[in-house]
């Protein structure tokens, strides 16, 4: 992966055309507009540029096998907190194999992974993600992004991973992608693996009142794990408190 050099070029050109548009103002009032225009586009580029301050992403081989992104395989646009500026709208996509969030390059065919050390959370497709640093010290939990399924006074977090590796198929080497995902209960900076229920049960003392909750429900955590969790956690909320 490099750094992107055609950024610079580009801001150069989009900031010649915009002075081009104001450079000879039939009035005052165009001055102004002009002026205000110019100040706007600076202003815009200049938040841009911060977000797209990462490194050219390459694209995986076309014979892979599997999808190496959470969900979508081509770009979605959705919203992101980076350095703790908000950018709205962003074509993305997420990469559970090297766990970096890809965004569009200004709609050009190139691609920007950005940092994750300045990346602070982003929502896909109706997914929240927050960026869990070495900082947060919660007891645990690896530096990576998570999904954030729950917050509440237990929170329910999501970490989904993937793996690539070759394998021979047709007397061929192709890249072959296996994903897993691993849940956690988190309460007071410390993290509870839960990917089962009756680990969550057990980490919340169930005395039978959950169970009885899921099953009345017809919740099972084999059919919908993301599910149950969150029912266990906001049974508890609703209830304990």
């Amino acid at each position: 992966m490099k750094c992107l050099p055609i950024l610079s070029l580009l801001l150069v050109l989009l900031s010649v055309s915009v002075n081009k548009v104001g450079a000879q103002p039939s009035s005052y009032s165009d001055s102004i507009a002009a002026s205000n225009t110019r100040t706007l586009f600076q202003q815009r580029m200049g938040q841009m540029t911060r977000l797209y301050s990462g490194v050219e992403n390459f694209a995986y081989p076309a014979s892979i096998q599997g999808n190496p992104y959470f969900i979508n395989e081509k770009l979605v646009q959705g919203t992101v907190v980076y350095e703790g500026r908000k950018y709205e709208n962003i074509p993305m996509l997420y990469d559970v194999v090297k766990d970096l969030l890809i965004v569009s390059y200004f709609g050009s065919p190139f691609n920007v992974s950005l940092v994750n050390d300045k990346l602070n959370s982003f929502n896909l497709s109706g997914h929240q993600f927050i960026h869990i640093a070495a900082k947060d010290s919660i007891e645990g939990l690896r530096e990576h992004n998570y999904e954030e399924l729950y917050k509440g006074s237990w929170s329910v977090l999501a970490l989904h991973l993937g793996l690539a590796k070759d394998v021979i198929k047709d007397s061929k080497i192709v890249l072959n992608v296996e994903k897993r995902d691993l849940y956690y209960f988190v309460k007071a900076r410390q993290a509870y693996p839960v990917n089962n229920q009756r680990a969550a049960l057990k980490l919340l003392k169930d005395q039978g009142e959950i169970r009885a909750f899921l099953r009345k429900n017809k919740l099972k955590f084999r059919k919908n794990k993301e599910a149950v969790l969150v029912n266990i956690a906001s049974y508890w909320d609703r209830n304990t408190r």
